[in-house]
């Protein structure tokens, strides 16, 4: 495909992991078919047009009062809309969702049979975190709304509709005294059969503080997933691993323990039946390195 250089530039401008939706936008680029798509999540801010400067200071213009500003404020949209990249731009948009909270994540899937792609996205409602899924056809299904605050979630779909989630979650706790450290929990369903319950596990070792899962297909049938989790000194790479037609084997810790903190895996479908985990490892305010392990 060739793509028209204005919409180059845009593709680089929105290329933003989509964790970063919290800063107001993010986005994800994925084959579906032939086709190129785009996902991504903007901010509908009016707020700047009330100040005169918004950069480290806000000063509200003089002609607007504090409440003016309040009211306004309330009215901010958070939206994630997605379209299909062309060289004449990105055409066949679609709005996925609209709401006045911001989301803390979303994916896009390739879908079997469909030339366009769908999209797991989480969203506040009924002041709880909700995960939904949208297969293409436009109708909102219900992967998890169990309560806590669901993060970073990342969606695999294979060739015959097993759609599988996983997400770091945070229980409600208020009602506990006690700190409850964050979990990976992993969710499957079929895209083919909407109506049935999704089931939900818990992917990391109990009690550990576990954060930005990742997941991915080996290429056969099974499934990867990985984490960071702190292990009482520094954080770690754990990894699990399901075989096709099996279920979630033992933990297996990834990274090296005499390293610093090991954060943020990213898996992606490897050659030979192989997954690649990325570890961004900071070690330094000013640097990060990085590593890649192949799983077998």
């Amino acid at each position: 495909m060739t793509i028209a250089q204005p919409l180059e530039r845009d593709i680089q401008r929105w290329s933003a992991d989509a964790t970063e939706i919290l800063g107001g936008w993010a986005s994800q680029l994925i084959w579906s078919g032939d086709d190129l798509w785009i996902g991504w999540a903007s901010c509908e801010d009016i707020e700047p047009d009330l100040v005169e400067d918004h950069e480290k200071k806000w000063t509200l213009k003089p002609d607007v009062s504090l409440d003016q500003w309040i009211k306004t404020s309330r009215q901010i949209d958070f939206v994630i809309s997605m379209g299909k990249v062309t060289p004449n731009g990105i055409e066949d948009t679609r709005e996925i969702s609209r709401t006045t909270s911001t989301s803390s994540g979303f994916s896009l899937i390739s879908l079997p049979n469909t030339s366009s792609p769908g999209i797991v996205w989480e969203e506040y409602r009924d002041e709880n975190s909700v995960i939904l899924a949208d297969y293409g056809d436009g109708a909102t299904q219900i992967i998890s709304n169990t309560i806590g605050a669901k993060l970073n979630l990342r969606s695999v779909c294979d060739d015959h509709g097993n759609l599988s989630t996983v997400w770091q979650q945070w229980n409600d706790v208020r009602s506990k005294d006690e700190y409850a450290p964050p979990q990976v929990i992993y969710s499957s369903q079929n895209i083919f059969q909407p109506n049935t319950q999704p089931t939900e596990i818990t992917l990391n070792p109990d009690g550990q503080s576990s954060w930005s899962p990742s997941i991915a297909d080996d290429g056969v049938g099974g499934l990867w997933c990985a984490w960071d989790g702190w292990d009482g000194f520094q954080y770690q790479i754990y990894a699990r691993l399901a075989p096709s037609g099996s279920n979630w084997g033992p933990v297996k810790q990834i990274s090296d323990s005499d390293r610093s903190d090991n954060v943020t895996p990213h898996l992606t479908n490897g050659y030979l039946h192989l997954s690649l985990i990325h570890i961004s490892a900071p070690t330094r305010p000013r640097l990060i390195s990085y590593a890649v392990f192949c799983l077998k």
